[in-house]
């Protein structure tokens, strides 16, 4: 993720229905695993979402509800 890179950004939530995948993912991040988008978008200013094409407007759309930048 070349996101970790950049001064201004925290890698600080992985979210995944497989909560092995999510725990993994934060590990390797030194981020907090989920398996609930909601209870992530609760923890976090900003998401970029890496879901299949057809599941990306469920999560943008939940995280520009909860007030959350995507």
């Amino acid at each position: 993720a070349a996101l970790v890179n950049l001064a201004d950004v925290a890698f600080s939530a992985a979210c995944d229905v497989d909560a092995g995948r999510a725990e993994a993912l934060a590990n390797r991040h030194g981020a907090k695993p989920f398996t609930d988008l909601a209870a992530m978008l609760k923890d976090v200013d900003a998401i970029l979402v890496g879901t299949p094409h057809p599941l990306h407007a469920q999560a943008a759309i939940a995280a520009a509800e909860a007030g959350v930048h995507v």
